[in-house]
């Protein structure tokens, strides 16, 4: 044992090459007997290529397993799928598949794209396709884009795992999968920002038509009042003219009336009687034409309740088709908002399966890093104490000369 000092005044102690190798070979001895607590020190010897190939096993194992419970599966998928886990296939059950000799249209597929099975549905023992016994064919073209959009989420999440191992293979750095995350981020973010949105121009539409119907609505009733007005000022104009008529006649024959008697009695001629005839002519005049102003009356009359009576109808008929469209459009938007809340619902279900697998992804990073740090560990012991593969290294140091020394 010999101590030396160092510049800033502590000592090291240095064993020499005899001791240290004692001290490695007990070291050894207790290590030896530690590992046996761990099942983990006793992997076998991989490469980088099988290392990362197992690991990528691991990792698809659970959605493997998943996929294989799901009852509407291929059963060719599910031989894949067992062949991958080393599995035996599972058995097909008598009531999940019907089989017919002959071939019919599937009940669920359109007209146009008609298929031909010898499949039947257990339940509703009607013909089914591959398409729609999967679980691929689709009624309308909602359940269409929603399919796609999934399709592409988990092409775009494959394809994120993909690059992030091969990163982990080449750098090990997570660059790829951050980069996503933000990007999932960013559009989720997007989209919060688009349904805010979509609200504030719904509730600024609503208000604006509202506005629009209160306005038309005293617009109408303007109009309606102004036809009124309108017409009671066509009827004062025909009384007054009428009236005006009557006047004039009367002052021209009164004029003349006292014309005639002025020069009566200029010619201090005896005034004749009048004649009865001519009382009777000008009273019948004057009942004529009263008979005239009250058949006009009565025909204006008559025209203003036919035209009423037309108008009401008009009100009435318009009435029954604005209280339809607003059944249509309440029953519209009773389908909009379940359709929103169904929307809302595939939203937070997104968000807490972005959780739960930034959950799962850090365990399992944890995982292969204490397992990393564990086969690290487990070969430098293999390497300084030379068990194994690596006992060659004991016979070497072994052979080294004891007066060899640094």
């Amino acid at each position: 044992m010999l101590r030396v000092t160092v510049q800033d005044g502590t000592t090291a102690k240095i064993q020499s090459s005899q001791q240290c190798r004692v001290s490695r070979h007990a070291r050894w001895r207790q290590g030896r007997r530690g590992s046996q607590r761990f099942k983990l020190a006793r992997n076998e010897k991989l490469n980088r290529y099988n290392f990362s190939k197992k690991l990528a096993h691991s990792l698809i194992e659970p959605q493997l397993r998943r996929r294989l419970e799901c009852c509407t599966l291929r059963v060719s998928i599910k031989r894949l799928i067992c062949k991958i886990l080393n599995e035996d296939p599972p058995p097909v059950s008598g009531h999940e598949i019907i089989r017919d000799e002959s071939r019919a249209r599937c009940a669920l597929c359109d007209k146009e794209n008609a298929k031909h099975t010898r499949m039947r549905c257990h339940t509703c023992r009607q013909r089914i396709c591959d398409d729609h016994r999967s679980g691929n064919g689709f009624r309308n073209k909602r359940l269409k884009q929603v399919h796609d959009k999934l399709v592409r989420d988990r092409k775009i999440i494959k394809e994120i795992f993909l690059r992030t191992l091969v990163d982990l293979a080449e750098g090990g750095d997570w660059y790829t999968l951050k980069k996503a995350v933000e990007m999932l981020e960013n559009n989720a973010n997007f989209a919060i920002s688009l349904r805010t949105k979509y609200e504030n121009f719904k509730t600024s539409l609503e208000n604006i038509t509202m506005e629009l119907k209160r306005t038309r609505q005293q617009w109408k009733l303007d109009l309606r009042n102004y036809d009124i007005k309108i017409a009671c000022l066509r009827d004062g104009i025909k009384d007054s003219v009428l009236n005006s008529r009557f006047q004039l006649d009367y002052v021209d024959k009164w004029l003349s009336a006292r014309a005639e008697s002025a020069e009566l009695q200029v010619q201090k001629k005896a005034t004749p009687t009048p004649r009865t005839e001519y009382e009777d002519c000008v009273h019948n005049e004057l009942l004529r034409a009263y008979a005239l102003q009250i058949k006009e009356r009565e025909e204006l009359l008559e025209y203003w309740k036919k035209r009423y009576a037309k108008d009401t109808s008009d009100l009435a008929m318009r009435l029954s088709i604005q209280c339809e469209k607003l059944r249509i459009t309440v029953q519209r938007r009773g389908e909009l908002e379940s359709l929103y809340k169904l929307h809302a619902g595939e939203m937070r279900a997104w968000l807490t399966f972005k959780k739960e697998r930034a959950a799962r992804l850090a365990r399992e990073e944890r995982s292969r890093r204490a397992a990393t740090r564990i086969q690290a560990w487990w070969r430098g012991l293999m390497v300084r104490r030379g068990i194994g593969s690596f006992r060659y290294l004991r016979n070497a140091k072994k052979t080294m000369p004891k007066n060899k020394r640094k």
